[in-house]
């Protein structure tokens, strides 16, 4: 049993936000719509304030143990830097704390689903991540280089996909499939040349992509070819990412796999990614976790190891 106090956990990806308040090992607190917080956001003139009525809800739980987990954090510079921000901004708002970790969201999937913090971990939401840790304390981490440079099989890659695909379409270069017009529906958009100008208008323009995958993905099921080709590679390479981990370890015995996003809610890429596991690794253990649920974990194992 942990000590009687509040653990505060947040778990910030890059459209939204979830958080959760224990006393002890039960949840007085928890809601998942905050706004979206992660490194690239706090890197450039971002402020805290965007999130001041929410943790205004929170504000009672004084003295709490806060624990963070943030989408973009892929070294320990970036981690320390976040630690810093939420030090000096937690401070601004007369927030006071026991005590404040600070991780990437891809190692809240890990505590979500070991007590030690030891597997596999996949992240297919937004965008896309994956990292391994033994029990030699070996690490490997797989893409998760923001969408400019990977994110390969998430929300971002779907998206994009779709958009070349319809942009192909209404040219001339693809023949005319029902994608066209539903995509153009979703964003309440005339025709390709406005929605090209909505897009690259967008201050959010990493989710405005991500917001038309399920439409590549509800293609794919019906039949659509360029969609079903889409959703194959982009599922190929969120197991190339676990195949290159567990590669990376050569364990004996594959480490279980966590997996957590957005995505893994669509049935149709959660069974394509499924089926290409298996075919890879038969022996390697699946289990869909609620990444917010690792905070818990993660307190308690500093609790014995400190």
């Amino acid at each position: 049993m942990m000590e009687n106090i509040y653990t505060i956990g947040m778990d910030c990806g890059a459209t939204h936000t979830k958080v959760a308040v224990w006393r002890e090992d039960k949840i007085v607190f928890e809601e998942d719509n905050w706004p979206g917080l992660n490194m690239d956001l706090i890197s450039g003139v971002f402020s805290v304030e965007v999130l001041r009525d929410e943790i205004e809800k929170i504000r009672e739980y004084e003295n709490a143990d806060w624990v963070i987990a943030m989408a973009g954090l892929d070294d320990s510079n970036e981690v320390n830097k976040a630690l810093s921000w939420w030090r000096k901004n937690l401070e601004e708002l007369g927030i006071m704390y026991k005590d404040l970790d600070v991780m990437g969201d891809i190692d809240l999937v890990l505590w979500s689903g070991s007590p030690e913090g030891i597997g596999v971990a996949l992240i297919a939401g937004t965008g896309s991540n994956c990292l391994a840790k033994d029990t030699d304390g070996r690490l490997v981490k797989v893409g998760g280089m923001s969408h400019v440079m990977s994110d390969e099989g998430s929300g971002y890659a779907l998206g994009s996909r779709c958009l070349h695909i319809i942009t192909k379409m209404s040219d001339g270069r693809l023949p005319v499939t029902a994608m066209l017009k539903q995509t153009l529906d979703w964003y309440v958009q005339e025709d390709v040349v406005a929605l090209k100008h909505f897009l690259v208008s967008s201050s959010a323009l990493k989710y405005e992509v991500a917001r038309c995958a399920g439409i590549l993905l509800s293609a794919a099921k019906n039949g659509d070819e360029e969609a079903v080709n889409a959703a194959n590679d982009e599922a190929g390479e969120l197991v190339k990412m676990v195949e290159t981990a567990n590669n990376t370890l050569a364990l004996e015995k594959p480490l279980n796999l966590f997996m957590a996003g957005s995505l893994l809610k669509n049935d149709y890429y959660l069974k394509l990614i499924e089926e290409k596991l298996a075919i890879s690794f038969p022996e390697q253990k699946i289990e869909i976790v609620r990444p917010i649920l690792g905070v818990l974990n993660f307190r308690q194992w500093r609790i014995m190891n400190t």
